[in-house]
């Protein structure tokens, strides 16, 4: 802002230059008012503010007559300490807000016969203790898969004898004996013999875990070990159920000639039961021996044996 500036006559030495001096001041004021006229000086009349306080009106571009709001509605503000984020929260609020927050309907507590019926799309709490029971009167049903889904092992076992029975059927589903099929005793043998007389080639013993049926395999072998280049022997093998033959008697010659040999997979489909015990019985006929090799068993979803991780202490078996 501009000073206003003058010089003031020397008393008693300017009698011949005061009048220039009170001229030049005259017109260094008019230059520093400039446009300003009465009026204008007079709305100064009676200001009480600071500069300060006229100060706070630097930059305002908008007119008392843009306010539309009345004191009252400005008094609202008086004593707001939200900020702007929180005031934002507002935002897209169409009605009053304690108006929707009261008519949140109160929760409805379901009654003991809502909670236990499982046959409900609607409804679907059910209590831990409820759950508990549901679990634990369906065991047998999770393990064998009758609830519609994968058979699992349900529960913990007590012992091998706690494994659940399920149905099978024979299949090509092969598992070789004594490595992966659970609930299946396997036991080789006389796997090989020169003699006329039947043995037991190979056991299986069924466990209380299958009903159904299963499908036994085995490649059974007829060797010639004479020297005669005419010669031949033959092999016989048939599969038996608690000692009753089951199957027709299956023959197998080796060829003629010294060291021949021949190989043939035999296989036959049985029902099963607990406790069933099958033999595959074979002979030799001839100067040369008999073989039974690759015994396995076929069946759909046979249980596999599974590793669990449990103390050796505390181990059923």
């Amino acid at each position: 802002m501009a000073t206003f500036t003058y010089t003031n006559p020397t008393v008693g030495g300017s009698q011949d230059t005061w009048g220039t001096t009170l001229n030049a001041n005259w017109d260094a004021l008019g230059t520093f008012l400039g446009s300003l006229d009465s009026a204008e000086l007079a709305v100064l009349d009676g200001i009480t503010s600071t500069t300060a306080e006229l100060n706070l009106l630097d930059g305002v571009t908008v007119t008392l007559a843009d306010v539309t709001s009345t004191a009252a509605e400005l008094n609202l503000l008086d004593g707001v300490t939200a900020t702007t984020a929180e005031i934002n929260y507002l935002s897209g609020v169409t009605g009053a807000i304690q108006t929707q927050l009261d008519n949140i309907p109160t929760a409805v507590e379901l009654t003991q016969v809502q909670v236990e019926d499982d046959t409900s799309t609607v409804f679907g709490q059910v209590s831990g203790e409820r759950l508990n029971q549901s679990v634990n009167a369906n065991l047998d049903a999770f393990a064998t898969g009758a609830t519609g889904a994968p058979r699992i092992l349900g529960k913990a076992l007590a012992a091998p004898a706690d494994v659940p029975t399920i149905t099978v059927s024979a299949a090509d589903t092969v598992v070789r004996a004594g490595s992966a099929a659970l609930g299946l005793g396997y036991v080789a043998g006389t796997t090989s013999t020169t003699g006329s007389t039947y043995v037991v080639g190979a056991t299986f013993t069924v466990s209380q875990a299958y009903s159904g049926s299963l499908r036994f395999y085995a490649t059974q072998t007829s060797q010639y070990t004479g020297s005669s280049e005419s010669g031949s022997s033959t092999s016989s093998m048939y599969l038996r159920k608690n000692g009753v033959t089951i199957s027709s008697v299956f023959t197998l010659s080796s060829g003629t000639g010294s060291g021949s040999t021949a190989n043939a997979t035999r296989s036959f489909d049985s029902a099963i039961a607990s406790g069933d015990v099958f033999e595959w019985m074979h002979e030799n006929s001839g100067v040369g021996i008999s073989k039974i090799s690759d015994v396995e068993i076929g069946g759909s979803d046979l249980y596999v044996a599974a590793l669990p991780m449990i103390k050796a202490s505390e181990s059923p078996f």
